[in-house]
């Protein structure tokens, strides 16, 4: 395995690690909001995604509304064609896109946690995201990753192909904590 490939998920784990932290408080309590939650979102949004974000605050999201957040995240997931884009001094560096990819994974779950109504449309981010051969390794990886270890906790079958999840992407995810 690369070194590079390892230290990219190390630092995917951080990021969805920061990314949890938002929602401690002062005395480690976890708070959850639909408006920390979507915050990023809110950021990286277009106008008609922005109306979506609004009505979030106001009410839970549906189970069609949440499919629509979740592709809108989809989207926002970095491919290998972007990375190669990236300047000489950005390759020395964790890319943007992979950090925030992170905090995405974790918002993702974070809001399947909260409600359980929307854990079988999570998971079916994660089992696409971990099969897309288009998205970077080290992401494919943490979604793999996140995929297997939460389909007991779920309780949700997911299969997942062999044919589209390579050995190294297998690898990589079994040494995830």
């Amino acid at each position: 395995m690369k070194k590079f490939d390892v230290l990219i998920i190390i630092l995917i784990l951080i990021s969805v690690a920061k990314g949890i932290l938002i929602f401690r408080s002062e005395d480690e309590k976890i708070t959850r909001t639909s408006e920390i939650h979507l915050h990023k979102t809110v950021e990286r949004s277009e106008t008609s995604q922005q109306e979506l974000t609004v009505l979030t605050r106001e009410q839970s999201l549906d189970q069609s509304k949440f499919q629509d957040f979740l592709d809108l995240e989809f989207k926002s997931l970095p491919t290998i064609d972007d990375l190669k884009n990236l300047t000489e001094e950005e390759v020395h560096f964790t890319p943007e896109a992979v950090k925030e990819a992170g905090g995405v994974i974790g918002r993702i779950q974070d809001e399947a946690e909260n409600d359980s109504s929307k854990r079988i449309p999570a998971m079916n981010f994660f089992k696409n995201c971990a099969e897309d051969q288009e998205l970077v390794p080290a992401v494919r990886a943490v979604c793999l990753n996140k995929t297997l270890k939460l389909i007991p906790i779920w309780q949700i079958p997911m299969p997942l192909s062999d044919e589209l999840i390579s050995h190294e992407i297998s690898d990589l995810a079994s040494k995830l904590p």
